[in-house]
């Protein structure tokens, strides 16, 4: 191996090995949260509740969930979490699912999207997250 062949190993391997040393004891931090989520994936795979893969192909329960989506998004003032609820439309029936940050954002999401679904009806699923 030539010198400058050398010299470019070294100067792609020192940022990359110390990248790593740094990275490594934030991931093994007693601090992290933890990211466990079993109990919400053993809940699903019961399939006693709807998922997004339930979501109908229909043309009019897509039309549905598009439209329902941008009443959601439309909405000031609303959290991450809210703008990610899952909306599952199902033979014009509506599903709302996801954690939201307290009851008052969860009050008005139901409310704009119960307005705009009209006649179909909404199951709201939507839980407070717990608080961190």
């Amino acid at each position: 191996m030539d010198t400058r062949t050398q010299r470019c190993i070294q100067a792609l391997a020192v940022p990359l090995l110390s990248t790593l040393c740094l990275a490594t004891p934030m991931a093994l931090s007693a601090d992290a949260k933890s990211a466990d989520n079993s109990a919400i994936n053993t809940r699903d795979r019961g399939r006693s509740t709807l998922t997004p893969i339930d979501q109908s192909e229909a043309a009019s329960d897509l039309a549905l969930a598009a439209l329902l989506r941008r009443k959601l998004l439309a909405l000031p003032n609303l959290s991450m979490a809210g703008k990610n609820i899952k909306i599952i439309t199902r033979e014009g029936r509506v599903t709302l699912r996801g954690p939201v940050p307290d009851k008052a954002e969860r009050s008005r999401i139901e409310l704009v999207l119960a307005e705009a679904a009209g006649k179909a009806s909404i199951d709201s699923q939507l839980e407070i997250a717990a608080s961190r």
